[in-house]
């Protein structure tokens, strides 16, 4: 009976110990947002490190301790021997230059021209016509009766004074012209002949002919020839190194090892047990939207690191009934006090601020990608998402040509205008007030950057970004 109670009192401690550690050791916190003020509690996380500290450690060092050896030994030393040689005949080939001749034939062209001769041939036939005599041809024409009528006509004459006058009737007067002889001259008759060519000569020049005839020719050329000629030289005395053994002692420097007590200095590692609190406070939870209810369902989670910073990250809870609460985005301040640290503990203090906005509104400009971008030579234009704000918006533009940088700058909100569009919002920039002159037709590289800021950290985890981009080469139209 007696070991039972002491095994259950054995349990009880060991929970009590292990809850006491699990609270102690409670470095993260979940809590859901229902409309509530605010929240506050305190995490606390443990962390072990290796340090280390300098230790003195003595131990038996070895060094070297020179000492002089005498040693001998041979080395081959040298010394110079000489003898005479006596004079002697030295003979040697000794060139000299000889002309050397021969006859050699060679051939050269001659030529002559051969008799000039006549040529003749008949030329070709013609024909040779003349005209005969002419003769007279002449014929009797027969005599004719020839007629004509004169016309009516009134005589009138004066009588004492007096003019009278009488009507004469027309008539036909005719007569009788003889006959004559007609000649005329008949040209004679064509006769002809055919005629033989005639006989046409030429002289023709004779051809010239030519032919290799030999002839002899005296060829020379200098040739190398070799004599032999001899001269006594005098007798000399010949020298030289002869190598010989010889033994030569030297003192040499030798080392021997000698112990001695030495000491080092070492890294001594250590474990050291720091403990970290967190006082967090969720000051404020705003609401700026226009649904009473936005953010109902956040579920907060809190965690300290292991460099004793908070950390905080949103999840939505499933709600069928209000699927909207998906769509919230959630922006938080902070600030975070240091309270203090001691050599085991450290201390601070972070506070929020929540702010629940719309999740379309406010990331609208970077849901949809950029399009419909076109360029001319005084303006561009692009189409963005819906633009609510544009106190949070940074729009960056950057024109290359080629390698040169024609415009490269952040958009001020006085640069740009905003046009509405069904799809969006379309941003349209005046280049020559931003001084870029470009040219019709040439090439540009468009580089375009859309990008959201807000006063505070986005704790959505399915925000991945808050900007998007496009890039495109285009005609200048």
């Amino acid at each position: 009976m007696h070991h039972l109670k002491s095994f259950i009192i054995l349990l009880l401690s060991l929970a009590f110990i292990t809850g006491v550690g699990a609270s102690l050791n409670s470095f993260d916190k979940d809590f859901a947002y229902l409309g509530q003020a605010g929240e506050n509690f305190e995490l606390m996380r443990e962390k072990r490190e290796t340090h280390y500290r300098d230790e003195y450690q003595a131990r038996t060092c070895t060094r070297e301790v020179p000492y002089q050896d005498r040693v001998c030994s041979y080395e081959t030393r040298y010394r110079e021997e000489c003898s005479w040689i006596p004079g002697e005949q030295v003979c040697n080939q000794v060139p000299y230059q000889d002309r050397e001749c021969h006859s050699v034939t060679r051939y050269r062209r001659e030529c002559h021209r051969t008799p000039s001769r006549q040529e003749c041939h008949r030329g070709p036939s013609r024909q040779e016509c003349r005209r005969g005599p002419s003769r007279q041809s002449c014929h009797q024409e027969p005599g004719e009766r020839v007629c004509h009528r004169e016309p009516a006509r009134r005589q009138c004459r004066t009588v004492n004074g007096r003019e009278r006058c009488r009507d004469i009737p027309g008539r036909e007067i005719c007569r009788n012209k003889p006959g004559r002889r007609v000649c005329r001259t008949v040209p004679g008759e064509r006769i002809c002949n055919t005629v033989p060519g005639e006989r046409i000569c030429r002289n023709v020049p004779g051809e010239r002919v030519c032919n290799q005839v030999p002839y002899q020719e005296q060829e020379c050329r200098n040739v190398t020839r070799y004599r032999q000629e001899c001269h006594q030289t005098p007798g000399r005395n010949h020298c030289q190194q002869v190598a010989y053994q010889e033994n030569v002692c030297n003192d040499v420097t030798r080392y021997r090892n000698e112990d001695y007590e030495c000491g080092e200095t070492v890294q001594v590692p250590y474990e050291v047990l720091t403990r970290m609190f967190a006082g967090v406070e969720f000051q404020d939870f705003k609401n700026s939207t226009t649904d009473e209810l936005a953010g109902h369902g956040t579920d907060f989670r809190v965690r300290l690191n292991d460099s004793g910073k908070v950390e905080v990250k949103t999840t939505f809870t499933a709600d069928v009934e209000r699927p909207e609460l998906r769509e919230v985005l959630v922006l938080a301040k902070r600030k975070e006090t240091d309270l203090g640290s001691s050599d085991e503990d450290l201390r601070t203090r972070a506070e929020f601020k929540v702010n629940f906005l719309s999740y379309k509104r406010s990331l609208s400009p970077v849901l949809s990608q950029i399009s419909e971008v076109a360029l001319n030579t005084d303006q561009l234009t692009y189409l963005v998402g819906k633009i609510y704000k544009r106190s949070n918006l940074a729009l960056l533009v950057t024109l290359k040509r080629g390698e040169e940088v024609v415009l490269s700058k952040q958009l001020t909100e006085q640069e740009y205008q905003l046009l509405n569009h069904p799809q969006g919002s379309k941003v349209a920039v005046e280049l020559r007030n931003l001084g870029v002159e470009l040219q019709l037709g040439e090439a540009i590289n468009v580089q375009l950057q859309v990008g959201l800021h807000f006063k505070g950290k986005v704790l959505n985890s399915s925000v991945q970004g808050l900007d998007v981009l496009k890039t495109l080469d285009t005609i200048v139209q």
